[in-house]
């Protein structure tokens, strides 16, 4: 037996991969959900956390022989350019005013994605792909029940008695939709449970009120075709239909809403503004309020018209981004750099954060390009490498293959790599992927050696 084979073969008993991932992922998402300020609660996680990802990276590093190690290379080294530029932030953040502590703060969704291959690659050999998927629907889950709590709330559409589960994370819960399509396409049983599970996420994000929510349909777009065009024995009613039901399910929740707000607003013609004060004496109809699911909906006319709020408050923070890049386009103004932008109702806000991609670039300059080329790379490479799998390893590229779909799509929207969650969807797609991959390593190896 190979030394491969036999590194392959350790992974399933041990724990220790298992305990350093639990730790970085379900304290992160039990923690990292309060306040910005840095507690002693906060503290404490980081402690742990920098002691679990440094055992990832030794336990990685004793089996760097191994094929796994080779197979994630790709992840490793974009994790170091990563964390180089991060390096490179700091006397940048400084020399721009920048308090440690916020520099900090900023840098923290930053440090989960450079931890996130280690700690993958150290549970991909501590556990089966059954596990990471376990581990994947329980934290997507939390994820999205939670940014569904926290947003009916903020948006005021209703009243729920708690305020939050865990950190309410979009691009975790995304990482569970982007699975659940997946496996509904590759399974040979209990597709439409995973159909399902997909659909109950993606209402929860559409429910919340969340319109970007609309973007990550292109997972499921994403993932048929790419299906369809590598599997041509792919059968339409038992693959194809299971992984439309999400895509059925966002239609019927936008189509509801626009329905209740026709037969609110007069059964289809809606209330016609006038003198008596409902609205402007044009004749047009009052707008509908914000402050409920059908008002949420209701705004995609005058998003395409240039009038929406939300997107002229983009418009604001992507100018204020860009105007930071142009005062230092090489390495940019560090992180934790103050974005000044007025909103639309004439606020002044300064945080360290904006809904723009531009964001990148004022942090890194054009390092960030650099930045995201890493990881660019990093991910289809993996999703190249998949391919010569077997089933189960074509399902996690598939997963592969959505998500990145999904964060791009989303990127207009704002920069994903700041939702602190996304690190840790990277620890569980990419650790779901390297087990699938390990497995069918092993397999393969072990019908060679009866051969």
């Amino acid at each position: 037996m190979t030394a491969s084979l036999q590194a392959v073969d350790r992974r399933l008993p041990g724990i220790g991969g298992f305990a350093r991932a639990t730790i970085v992922i379900f304290g992160a998402m039990a923690v990292l959900q309060s306040s910005q300020g840095l507690d002693a609660v906060k503290l404490a996680y980081l402690g742990a956390a920098t002691l679990a990802v440094g055992g990832s990276v030794w336990s990685v590093y004793r089996e760097r022989a191994d094929a796994l190690v080779a197979f994630a290379r790709p992840w490793l080294v974009a994790s170091l350019v990563v964390a180089g530029i991060i390096g490179i932030s700091l006397p940048v953040a400084l020399l721009h005013g920048t308090a440690f502590s916020t520099w900090t703060r900023d840098a923290a969704a930053y440090a989960l994605v450079v931890a996130a291959p280690w700690v993958a690659l150290d549970l991909a050999r501590s556990v089966t792909s059954r596990t990471m998927i376990g581990l994947t629907v329980l934290a997507g889950g939390l994820a999205a029940l939670s940014y569904a709590i926290v947003w009916v709330q903020r948006r005021a559409i209703t009243d729920v008695a708690i305020d939050r589960l865990v950190l309410p994370s979009f691009t975790l819960a995304t990482a569970l939709f982007a699975v659940a399509v997946a496996q509904s396409v590759s399974r040979e049983h209990r597709r439409y449970w995973w159909a399902a599970l997909a659909s109950v996420t993606v209402a929860l994000l559409l429910l919340a009120g969340t319109r970007t929510a609309l973007a990550i349909l292109i997972v499921p777009l994403v993932i048929i075709a790419i299906a369809w065009l590598t599997d041509r024995s792919l059968s339409f009613r038992t693959r194809i239909v299971p992984a439309c039901l999400p895509l059925l399910t966002a239609g019927v929740i936008v189509a509801s809403t626009q329905l209740s707000l026709a037969v609110d607003l007069g059964h289809l013609g809606g209330p016609l503004s006038g003198s008596d004060g409902s609205g402007s004496s044009d004749g047009s109809r009052s707008p509908p309020d914000p402050h409920t699911l059908e008002g949420r909906f209701d705004t995609f006319g005058s998003v395409l018209a240039g009038r929406d709020a939300s997107l002229q408050d983009r418009v604001a923070q992507t100018r204020a981004a860009w105007d930071i890049f142009l005062a230092s386009p090489l390495v940019g103004s560090g992180l934790g750099v103050v974005v000044p932008w007025t909103t639309t109702s004439g606020r002044l806000e300064t945080e360290f954060t904006a809904d723009t991609p531009v964001l990148v670039l004022a942090k890194f300059g054009v390092l960030g390009l650099v930045l995201v080329g890493a990881l660019g790379g990093a991910w289809l490479i993996t999703i190249r490498r998949l391919n010569q799998g077997g089933p189960s390893a074509r399902a996690s590229r598939l997963a592969l293959a959505g998500f990145g779909a999904a964060i791009v799509a989303l990127t207009p929207f704002g920069w994903q790599l700041e939702d602190k969650g996304t690190g840790l969807a990277v620890i569980l797609i990419l650790g779901l992927a390297l087990s699938e991959a390990g497995q069918a390593d092993l397999v393969r190896r072990r019908r060679g050696q009866e051969a």
